[in-house]
């Protein structure tokens, strides 16, 4: 559900309507997007945006994943580095919860609490990123490819001999409906 002064966006037409909800009246959002330009608009077609890392003030910063408060709507989001090396994608948001004295994510059942940015960043590493996976065209990924073309309850019996030229013959049977046997 959106608040007042939450940051969404929306599609009208070919383009991205950016802007601030002024009212929310059932399932409808009024968006300023600025003098002149407002919009009504039903709440679900409507988005949050996520701000960049430039637009938060830093609270907390690793290696691997960094947290920035948004002043504006109070939301600490959490970040993480990004296969490039060099860009920050906003992930989830915990907000403060004063009558606990903690940040509350509500993005999981039951809801998580945090009393530091420590802990808010370990379980982030543990529960939420994705490791990276091998190499594209590497000989782990062929044969990981390979399994999943095979049925259910086989694997492959000779990891490692198989090529980049195997794989495309076995997805073109796949794709034709035959059976890939061990």
């Amino acid at each position: 559900m959106f608040s007042i002064n939450d940051y969404v966006k929306f599609h009208n037409g070919k383009r991205t309507v950016n802007g601030t909800v002024t009212k929310v009246e059932g399932d409808d959002v009024t968006i300023f997007e600025c003098p002149g330009s407002c919009y009504k608009v039903n709440r679900y077609n409507v988005s949050d945006v996520k701000p960049e890392l430039h637009n938060t003030k830093l609270v907390y910063e690793s290696d691997d994943v960094m947290i920035g408060r948004e002043e504006r709507t109070g939301r600490t989001y959490i970040y993480e580095l990004d296969n490039d090396g060099e860009t920050w994608n906003p992930g989830r948001y915990v907000e403060f919860d004063r009558s606990r004295n903690e940040w509350v994510s509500e993005h999981t059942r039951p809801n998580v609490f945090f009393t530091t940015h420590d802990e808010i960043a370990t379980y982030w590493r543990q529960n939420m990123m994705l490791t990276k996976g091998p190499a594209k065209g590497s000989q782990e990924w062929i044969d990981s490819m390979m399994n999943n073309l095979l049925p259910e309850g086989q694997s492959l019996t000779h990891a490692g001999l198989y090529t980049m030229e195997d794989l495309v013959i076995a997805n073109k049977l796949v794709r034709s409906g035959k059976t890939i046997r061990r």
